[in-house]
C-alpha cells in the first residue's frame, strides 16, 4: 500500500512538472512572438488625403467642379500624417485609378495617358519630415465630348505595408463652350448621327480617325471643304462657322456597325469650335 501511495505521489509530481513545462514553453513563445511583432504593432501608419475618404460607399457625387475645360486637373493630396504631431515612420506604396467613363487618364508627374499611377510615400522620422504627394489628375480632353456633366470615382490604394483605400466622386460640370453637340448611334445603326447647336457664334472643326469612321461627304455642308490629313489615321476638317442658335446635322458613317459611339472618345471622333467675334 505504501509503495502504491508512493508511485501516485510520484507520477502525479511529475505530471505537474510537465504542465508547468508545456505552460512556460508556450509562454515563452507568446513572448518571442509579440516581442517580433511588437516593432510593427508600435509604428502607426497613416494614409490620408485632402479630398478622398475612408469607407466611401455612396453613389452620389462627393464634390463638383464646375466650368471644367480641356487641361483642368483634379488636385489631390495624399499624406503619411494626420496633424501637425503625428507622422508614419515607414514607406507606404499606393496606386490611384479612376472609375466612371474614363480610366485613362495622366499626372504632371507621369506626362503620359495610363490607367494608373503609382508611387511611394516616403518614411519620415520627424514630425518636421512629413510626407505629402501633389498630384494632379488631368483627365482626357474629350472627357465631357457630347455630354454636358459626368461623375468620375477616384481611388487611391495602398499596397504595401498594408491594404487600405480611400475614394471620393467627383461631379464635372462643363464650361460652357459656345455650343453643343450630341450622338445618336445604335448597335444596328450603320452610321452615327451628330447634331451640333452654337450658343454663340462658333467656328466648328470635325476631327476623326480614318480607320474608324468617315464623314458623309455627300452632305452639303462638307462641300468644297479640304480635309487635313494629321499623324497617322488622324483626319480633320474645318466647317462653316455657326452663328447663335443655327444647327447641323451630319453622319458619320462606321466601318463596325456593330460598335455604338453614342459616348465616343478623341481617338473616334469629336466636334471642336472657337467663338467668333462678330
Amino acid at each position: 500500500m505504501k509503495n502504491i501511495l508512493k508511485n501516485k505521489k510520484i507520477v502525479g509530481a511529475i505530471a505537474v512538472v510537465s504542465i508547468l513545462f508545456i505552460g512556460l514553453f508556450a509562454y515563452a513563445k507568446y513572448i518571442e512572438v509579440q516581442s517580433e511583432d511588437q516593432p510593427i504593432k508600435a509604428r502607426d501608419m497613416y494614409f490620408n488625403s485632402n479630398y478622398l475618404l475612408e469607407d466611401n460607399p455612396s453613389s452620389e457625387a462627393d464634390y463638383t467642379l464646375s466650368n471644367w475645360i480641356a487641361g483642368d486637373s483634379i488636385g489631390l493630396k495624399l499624406k503619411n500624417f494626420p496633424d501637425a504631431e503625428r507622422f508614419t515612420e515607414v514607406p507606404i506604396d499606393y496606386t490611384i485609378i479612376l472609375d466612371g467613363g474614363v480610366t485613362s487618364f495622366r499626372t504632371e508627374a507621369s506626362g503620359a495617358n495610363d490607367t494608373s499611377y503609382s508611387n511611394t510615400l516616403a518614411a519620415s522620422d520627424v514630425k518636421t519630415r512629413q510626407t505629402t504627394d501633389d498630384i494632379n489628375i488631368i483627365l482626357p480632353d474629350d472627357f465631357l465630348s457630347g455630354v454636358e456633366e459626368r461623375k468620375v470615382r477616384v481611388k487611391a490604394t495602398v499596397t504595401a505595408p498594408y491594404r487600405y483605400e480611400l475614394s471620393a466622386d467627383f461631379l464635372i460640370k462643363k464650361a460652357a463652350s459656345g455650343y453643343t453637340y450630341s450622338v445618336e448611334d445604335s448597335a444596328s445603326s450603320p452610321y452615327a448621327k451628330v447634331t451640333v447647336t452654337a450658343d454663340t457664334a462658333t467656328a466648328l472643326t470635325l476631327s476623326w480617325s480614318n480607320d474608324t469612321v468617315a464623314p458623309d461627304q455627300t452632305n452639303s455642308i462638307f462641300f468644297g471643304k479640304t480635309i487635313v490629313n494629321g499623324i497617322g489615321d488622324a483626319r480633320s476638317i474645318q466647317l462653316d462657322t455657326l452663328n447663335s442658335g443655327e444647327s447641323i446635322v451630319f453622319y458619320m458613317l462606321k466601318y463596325r456597325p456593330d460598335e455604338v459611339y453614342t459616348n465616343q472618345s478623341a481617338d473616334v471622333f469629336f466636334v471642336s469650335g472657337l467663338a467668333v467675334n462678330n
